[in-house]
């Protein structure tokens, strides 16, 4: 539905969230952060978000934005990892 999805991306969209950057090392339990090595974008913010978050596992997957659409056996395979 065009006009669910225009919704959504107004009130969820990373432009419309307000910034919780400062409070990344707060978080204390672990993060497992899956980026897509095609998507130069987020697998920057990875790296930072990587070092902000003290218990935290950046993965860089081979796809793109939408890691789990394009390669969701490696994303299964990340989050089934113990």
């Amino acid at each position: 539905d065009p006009n669910a999805l225009a919704e959504a991306m107004r009130g969820l969209g990373t432009g419309a969230m307000r910034s919780l950057w400062p409070r990344l090392r707060e978080l204390r339990m672990p993060v497992a952060l899956l980026v897509g090595s095609r998507d130069s974008k987020f697998v920057a913010l990875g790296r930072r978000m990587d070092e902000a978050v003290a218990n935290c596992e950046l993965l860089v997957l081979e796809g793109g934005h939408a890691l789990h659409l394009e390669n969701p056996s490696a994303v299964a395979e990340a989050l089934s990892h113990e």
